[in-house]
């Protein structure tokens, strides 16, 4: 069955990525529901194939055992050569009528199992399987293969938007990936194929282009494996990893378009530009500030008060932004006070996103912000909004606000996750660069050299350690 079902699958690869800068560990619901729904229906499909296969290779070793029978038999009573050659005749009539019969049948019993019933078949257009053919895999091994992509990339989008909005992005950009498979079939001529489209794939390359479009400069941790026995871990950014994977898409979608192939390389190609026009146009969740924690978010900027115009009269005025900004932080301090610690971390998170999407303008309100949420570190901030945060404030040289955010994120990540070992080794080379507090630097890379034993943050560590030593 595996060769015959065509997969938006991923090549088996020598890289392949495996995390990235902005995870800290944690799953969220819609990710959580997609991997469930995909290995729940993988288990009934498994079972499904192999009665298939079963039944399939049960008529094709009857098939043989008749074709042997026949090809064997000799009536030696024949004596005349007329009636040798039409019993001859009549075996090989037999043996062909056998053969069209098991091909029938074959055909038959594999049109009944889950993955052609509910795969998207391009010469027969289908609401339903054009959403679900993107739960299905053919093989444990393609299932595995996209939850690993999924992992990368797919996480980080549903933090960046939000439930919601993932969940329906992703599901677009799934169709997107489909309907792009259709185009490419009817221009290659295989659009009566009778070949089902399965996987998770063509959504997954959706979070992949939405992933390169707002986190084009995250690092991502790349597995390589040559011959089996050389193997390890390097890392490059997200906009050099996935483009040039998006690039060898393209081709390959060239190269076969007019060739029967067991992967969809069209789908992957419409469901990364889906995904990548998605993150041009949806903006993320984190740049919604809410009035109000308990009420509805809505859309606000933080622009200088000439942008609004000066209002007529006393009666006229209302509230510039700044002055919303700064009530709304007010607010989030109060209710910090009160206790209410998941409202305050909210507002106070969103907020601070927004001064540091423009930090060339903001800074300094950025940094004041961060001095303040520093004195309260009780705050649930998630270590990969801490981690990011400092990155920008190192790149602005405020390196008094940059070393304590990264000793803040070391201190939130989970213990030996991606982010804590960026934040240490981050800090360290920061109070190393500004000639402070030399000790505490030291002690974070021996702590990375620990929790990281033999890899490559700890070869980093060590190398600076051995530096500052000598």
């Amino acid at each position: 069955m595996y060769n015959h079902i065509k997969q938006r699958d991923f090549d088996i690869m020598i890289l392949f990525p495996i995390s990235t800068d902005v995870h800290d560990g944690t799953i969220r619901l819609a990710a959580l529901q997609v991997i469930g729904i995909c290995f729940l229906v993988h288990i009934f499909v498994a079972g499904d194939t192999h009665k298939v296969e079963k039944h399939i290779n049960e008529e094709v070793s009857r098939y043989y055992s008749l074709k042997r029978m026949y090809r064997s038999a000799n009536d030696t009573t024949l004596q005349d050569p007329a009636q040798l050659l039409e019993f001859a005749s009549d075996r090989e009539s037999v043996i062909r009528r056998a053969t069209a019969d098991v091909d029938s049948i074959i055909k038959h019993v594999s049109a009944t199992s889950i993955l052609h019933r509910y795969g998207f078949k391009p010469g027969r257009f289908s609401i339903v399987t054009l959403f679900t053919s993107m739960f299905l895999h053919a093989s444990w091994m393609h299932l595995l293969g996209n939850m690993v992509f999924f992992y990368v990339c797919g996480i980080a989008m549903e933090k960046y938007w939000g439930y919601w909005r993932f969940l329906f992005i992703y599901l677009g950009c799934g169709i997107a990936a489909t309907l792009t498979h259709l185009f490419t079939s009817s221009i290659g001529g295989s659009l009566n194929g009778g070949t089902p489209l399965v996987g998770a794939s063509g959504a997954i390359a959706g979070a992949m282009g939405a992933f390169v479009v707002t986190h084009s400069r995250v690092q991502v941790k790349v597995f390589y494996m040559v011959m089996l026995w050389l193997r390890g871990t390097f890392h490059m950014r997200a906009v050099t990893y996935f483009g040039i994977w998006f690039l060898s898409q393209v081709t390959y979608t060239i190269l076969t378009l007019n060739a029967e192939s067991g992967v969809a390389y069209g789908a992957h190609v419409g469901g990364f530009v889906a995904g990548a026009f998605f993150g041009v146009v949806i903006k993320s969740e984190d740049s919604v500030v809410p009035k109000d924690p308990k009420t509805p978010p809505t859309r606000k900027a933080v622009l200088p008060d000439e942008a609004f115009g000066a209002p007529e009269t006393p009666q006229e005025r209302f509230e510039s932004p700044e002055e919303k900004t700064a009530s709304q932080i007010e607010k989030a301090w109060s209710d910090y006070r009160a206790g209410k610690l998941e409202n305050a971390a909210l507002v106070l998170i969103r907020q601070q996103d927004m001064y540091l999407q423009d930090p060339n303008t903001y800074h300094r309100e950025a940094a004041g912000l961060m001095r303040e949420m520093l004195t309260a570190r009780d705050l649930p901030v998630p270590a990969p909004h801490l981690y990011q945060w400092a990155k920008t404030f190192a790149s602005l040289r405020l390196t008094w606000v940059a070393v304590p955010c990264f000793d803040w994120a070391a201190e939130a990540a989970p213990t030996n996750s991606h982010v804590q070992k960026n934040s240490l080794l981050s800090g360290a080379v920061l109070r190393i660069a500004e000639n402070a507090d030399i000790e505490q630097a030291r002690a974070n890379l021996l702590t990375v050299i620990k929790i990281d034993s033999g890899g490559i943050f700890a070869q980093k560590a060590q190398e600076i350690v051995t530096r500052i030593e000598t």
